[in-house]
């Protein structure tokens, strides 16, 4: 089996022979050949699959292209094989890697090729919130949006309304922290993590604002119900007062004793009649 490599000099295309396979004739009795001739190559051996000569087909690593020549030989392009998968599912949305825009969220991870150089300016070295983000009806993995060059992960599946009016209070909303009532309905980035204290968002509370650990809070429950705080408590109070325990009536809230909020008893809620 001859085995030789050929290029092409100067190129940035390397053809190499792999393989290769030819015959003879026999001669007669100490002849040399069939009429006195050598018989002439056939074709090529390609790693025990016979090719005819001028078969083109893939090489062994699968990224190059390889033609079986009139010597017998195999020659083959020599060019690097790049990872990436063509059968992934991508979001059609162009995206910006390394410089490069790409038609899909993919990038270049699916093979596709890019369409030129990005031409959104965007901050790598931002530090941004670990929180997804909806910009442009597209979601993002971080507070930054696309500021910091990240990728959309995909169209933002909430609906929501920048036009909405809400209150400047500070809203927990699937563990995500916002800066108003709304939480993610009028559109907001989240700003952070809620609070990391066990809390139940379901529990039903009074509209009455509540005093828990120097801070307010706009519901009975203070921090129970997953209420982020919405500001210092402007009162203050003696959580080491001795009270009867006597339900307590003080501006319109029932307290749990007779010392009504000066201790610094959460309401029970609404008074329900005048004392």
């Amino acid at each position: 089996m001859l085995r030789s490599i050929a290029s092409i000099l100067g190129s940035s295309v390397f053809l190499f022979t792999i393989a290769c396979g030819s015959s003879s004739g026999s001669g007669g009795d100490g002849g040399s050949g069939g009429d006195g001739g050598s018989g002439g190559a056939t074709g090529c051996d390609d790693n025990g699959v016979a090719r005819a000569e001028g078969d083109v087909f893939p090489s062994q690593d699968g990224c190059n292209t390889c033609t079986c020549d009139a010597s017998g030989e195999i020659l083959c392009t020599e060019m690097a094989c790049v990872e990436c998968d063509p059968a992934l599912v991508c979001a059609e949305i162009v995206s910006c890697v390394d410089g490069l825009l790409y038609p899909t969220a993919c990038g270049p991870n699916n093979c596709d090729a890019a369409l030129g150089p990005c031409e959104t300016t965007c901050d790598a070295t931002l530090v941004c919130g670990d929180a997804l983000t909806c910009v442009d009806g597209q979601i993002y993995p971080t507070t930054c949006g696309p500021g910091n060059c990240d990728q959309p992960l995909g169209p933002c599946e909430e609906q929501c309304d920048p036009a909405l009016v809400c209150p400047e209070i500070l809203t927990c909303h699937e563990g995500q922290l916002y800066p108003t009532g709304c939480g993610p309905a009028n559109c907001d980035a989240p700003i952070g993590d809620c609070p990391s204290e066990p809390c139940d968002p379901t529990l039903l509370c009074g509209d009455a604002i509540t005093c828990v650990d120097g801070q307010l809070f706009p519901t009975t429950c203070g921090p129970a119900n997953c209420d982020a705080p919405i500001g210092d408590c402007a009162t203050e109070c003696n959580p080491e007062l001795v009270c009867a325990f006597v339900i307590t009536c003080v501006d319109g809230q029932m307290y749990p004793s007779s010392c009504g909020p000066a201790n610094c008893d959460e309401p029970l809620g609404p008074c329900g009649g005048t004392r």
